[in-house]
């Protein structure tokens, strides 16, 4: 990967874990997802390449409203500004928190939460996520190095790889490859 420095906002702790463990490096931590459209349309990196990372929640943002679709299946939606070097990556189905996603990433990989001391409903992953102790938890932090290698997690990691490398020179096209 490049050494250049690439900036990554996810909005939330879970997102920030589980791209963390992803990249094997650190990323910038927003705040929700309005934080995440500020500084990417307004603040620091108004003019920079930037991925944002959100939850495909029902709140629709105008900054994101702006962005068009590359190319989406049901787990994943990557968009692009059409006139700034930034792009958007949407998490989970329709109004879906990324929990729903990593309980469905594990469900499809075999993989049985209990062995990492987490319960495999969705109020109780939330409960174990939503806080500041969510972003060093060893236990979601296992869980994510073993979704990184198999199926929807897999295809982020790949995704968010490709858009660090090729930064301003990615291509829409080789981008829909990864659907």
């Amino acid at each position: 990967m490049s050494k250049r420095h690439v900036e990554i906002l996810p909005e939330c702790y879970v997102d920030t874990t589980l791209i963390s463990i992803l990249l094997g490096n650190g990323v910038s931590h927003k705040m929700g997802c309005p934080s995440v459209a500020k500084e990417m349309q307004s603040g620091r990196l108004a003019d920079r390449f930037a991925v944002g990372i959100v939850d495909n929640d029902k709140r629709k943002l105008p900054f994101f409203e702006q962005f068009t679709m590359v190319a989406e299946n049901s787990n994943l939606h990557l968009f692009r500004h059409p006139q700034k070097p930034q792009f958007l990556i949407k998490i989970g189905g329709e109004a879906e928190a990324i929990e729903t996603f990593v309980l469905a990433c594990a469900k499809e990989a075999g993989i049985d939460l209990s062995l990492y001391g987490l319960e495999p409903d969705l109020e109780s992953l939330k409960a174990k996520t939503k806080n500041t102790a969510s972003v060093n938890d060893p236990q979601l932090r296992l869980l994510f190095q073993d979704l990184s290698k198999t199926g929807e997690v897999a295809r982020l990691k790949m995704i968010i790889k490709y858009l660090v490398e090729k930064q301003y020179l990615s291509n829409d096209e080789e981008l829909k490859t990864m659907f």
